[in-house]
């Protein structure tokens, strides 16, 4: 009978050590993608910073809802609750009812290219906080997990300097598409900066925690390497989220801590405050500086300006559809038709696709009901994480503190900027942490199944993790042969090979309008060069299965009447007028789809149908002066010199440099 109990024991153990080991590789699996999710980038797609996350994202989704099965399968399941637990669900649930009913399903679905934000990257999301909340977090993984940030933080700040100093290629090379401004391997200085901002009260804590010179001097250089990187991305809402994860931090250390702390903090300052007064210097020679950039934001102008205007266009948005809202991803679908006038005079035909606030862009893409929700899920964020953070009385109170300051800090970047795979998901995962040190119950999920039954579920599990795998590889293999094509289209020319590569990733992304665009654009820059009808009906051909996939937003509109328009015929010029219309019944403030309808009109002769698409061109684009001058054409070909005059100087006054409209004005003026 002992030997009996022995064996049991035996058994249990060694079940046990196997359940342990489960969950070790979970954690070890949230730390790796915290790692190098930041770092992670390729040459070998079109956006090599967007695509390369979200498929580190995914994979990391689903390896751990298949470890967390494997564990309740084998009847060691854990399931910890948290206050944050429930409000999340009904948020998830308001999230797919607003899908459901989106303006655009598949937008929904798989999220804008580039973007994001549909149901498969929520669900990610979801999956990084209910696998945070259900680790058992022990000190040691709170320091491991915090050092994977503070890692993952040196080197992305090292690569930004480099990229500034003239070495980009070593981060993908993007600083000359911000001006230069640094985006490191994140792609973008904002969310450079939103990164660092996360990272930043982490590093902070560890360098305050140094005991030794050697400590201090590693962890104060590495603060000051990340400040700097965060100084020359010249993100206000990095600066503003770091700003806010530094007062939280000290708000929740308490007074005693700091005091305890008192000259590393002040040394901490003065540093700061120097590295701002130098940083401003150079970057003064760079362009715009740190000083310029504050100055414009707090009055109103530059970037504030359009995010003002993005705001207002959010609010009627929202009222368009205050229930269940337009659908997950769908923000540039609604801002086309319902952007403010301002923000198109602000920026031409630059259509957001979010609202560059998260209660906002929750309001307007699913529903008023979502807001609050969303605003319940942040306050108990808030009081609940404060008093785990504050009341903790372990060693590792201060990472702790860091932790929850971080996520504070990254809700207040989420104010200015958009959301993005590639630094949401650390909110997530930092919330799922935090809920997770102090969850409110604890139950074990133990299930007495006969072996082969498990057997047969684990082969299920290993299976369906397997065919999400390569599922979730296909959006990355989809860009991969997008970039073959640009290259054999744009580089070398053969469009037959382009169009081979296109219909790869065609096959891999068929819900995506982007490449079958391309597709189209392919054939008609062929037809451009050799006038062979088969060309064009490819390129005609390509344009109308994107607007099979995607016929809510002006893109494949504009193209298909760019097309007809090449023909230069009569029966050209009416087809891409039809066009046209659509295009401006779905963005009405298109200033260059008025201009095009007006070309048309021109074409035909039919100069005072053309008048007026001018003049609502010139009306949503003021500061053009080609449109005055197309308008002062339609006056000239009507005979009415003295408005064709009045145009043309119009034009002129606008652009000093229009040598055609000079030119126009003294041959008038001759004949007078």
């Amino acid at each position: 009978m002992e030997d009996v109990n022995v064996n049991d024991d035996v058994k249990l153990a060694q079940r046990n050590k196997a359940i342990f080991s489960i969950e070790d590789a979970q954690f070890y699996l949230m730390a790796l993608f915290v790692f190098i999710s930041p770092l992670a980038w390729s040459n070998l797609l079109v956006n090599g910073y967007y695509f390369t996350k979200l498929l580190l994202l995914n994979w990391t989704a689903i390896i751990l809802v298949a470890l967390f099965l494997v564990r309740l399968i084998a009847g060691r399941g854990v399931l910890r609750r948290t206050y944050l637990d429930i409000p999340i669900i009904l948020f998830a649930v308001l999230f797919l009812i607003s899908a459901l009913n989106s303006v655009h399903l598949p937008t929904s679905m798989f999220g804008r290219y580039n973007y994001g934000e549909g149901i498969t990257i929520f669900a990610s999301y979801l999956v990084l906080f209910f696998a945070a909340v259900n680790t058992n977090w022990t000190p040691k993984r709170i320091r491991f997990i915090s050092g994977a940030f503070i890692l993952s933080a040196l080197l992305v700040s090292l690569l930004g300097v480099v990229e500034f100093f003239g070495y980009g290629k070593f981060s993908g090379g993007a600083l000359g598409s911000f001006g230069g401004r640094i985006s490191s391997t994140l792609g973008n200085p904002v969310f450079l900066g939103s990164f660092l901002a996360i990272a930043l009260p982490i590093v902070f804590a560890k360098y305050l925690e140094s005991k030794n010179l050697r400590n201090l001097s590693l962890f104060g250089g590495i603060l000051l390497l990340m400040l700097i990187a965060l100084a020359i991305s010249l993100s206000l809402a990095g600066w503003l989220a770091a700003l806010v994860g530094i007062l939280v931090f000290f708000l929740i250390s308490g007074r005693n801590y700091l005091k305890e702390k008192r000259n590393f903090i002040i040394i901490f300052l003065i540093v700061l405050m120097g590295l701002f007064l130098i940083g401003n210097f150079v970057l003064s020679y760079r362009g715009e500086s740190a000083i310029q950039r504050v100055t414009t934001i707090l009055t109103g102008q530059g970037t504030m300006a359009t995010r003002i205007e993005n705001w207002k266009s959010a609010i009627i948005i929202t009222g368009k559809r205050p229930i269940f809202g337009w659908g997950p991803g769908t923000y540039r679908i609604a801002m086309n038709t319902h952007m403010t006038l301002g923000k198109i005079q602000l920026e031409q035909r630059a259509v957001d696709a979010d609202a560059h606030n998260i209660l906002l862009n929750t309001a307007a893409t699913l529903g008023l009901p979502a807001l609050i929700v969303l605003l319940g899920i942040f306050g108990i964020f808030i009081w609940r994480g404060g008093v785990i953070a504050k009341k903790d009385e372990s060693d590792v109170k201060p990472m702790l503190a860091a932790l929850f300051a971080s996520a504070i800090g990254y809700m207040a970047f989420w104010q200015l900027n958009p959301t993005s795979v590639t630094t949401t998901p650390f909110w997530w995962l930092l919330a799922g942490i935090i809920m997770g040190w102090k969850p409110i119950s604890e139950r074990n999920l133990q299930f007495k199944l006969p072996s082969l039954f498990k057997f047969l579920l684990g082969f299920l599990v290993v299976s369906v993790s397997l065919w999400a795998l390569s599922m979730a590889t296909r959006p990355f293999l989809a860009d991969m042969n997008y970039r073959k094509a640009v290259m054999k289209s744009m580089i070398e020319r053969d469009e037959f090979g382009a169009n081979y590569f296109l219909q790869e990733a065609i096959r891999f992304a068929p819900y995506e309008k982007t490449y079958y665009l391309m597709a189209g654009d392919n054939w008609s820059k062929r037809y451009d060069r050799t006038k062979n009808e088969d060309d064009f009906n490819k390129a005609i051909e390509a344009y109308v299965r994107a607007l099979e996939v995607n016929d809510v937003e002006p893109e494949v509109h504009t193209h298909l009447a760019n097309a007809y328009s090449s023909l230069g015929s009569e029966s050209g010029y009416q087809k891409a007028k039809e066009y046209l219309e659509k295009v401006i019944k779905i963005m009405p403030y298109h200033a260059g789809a008025h201009e095009a309808k007006g070309d048309c009109y021109f074409e035909l002769n039919e100069y005072e149908e053309a008048l007026p698409e001018y003049r609502e061109a010139a009306k949503i684009e003021p500061n053009l002066a080609i449109y005055q001058f197309k308008m002062g054409l339609c006056y000239e070909m009507l005979d009415q010199k003295d408005k064709a005059i009045e145009a043309y100087e119009a034009a002129y006054v606008i652009d000093n440099d229009f040598y055609d409209a000079l030119q126009a004005i003294k041959r008038l003026g001759a004949e007078s």
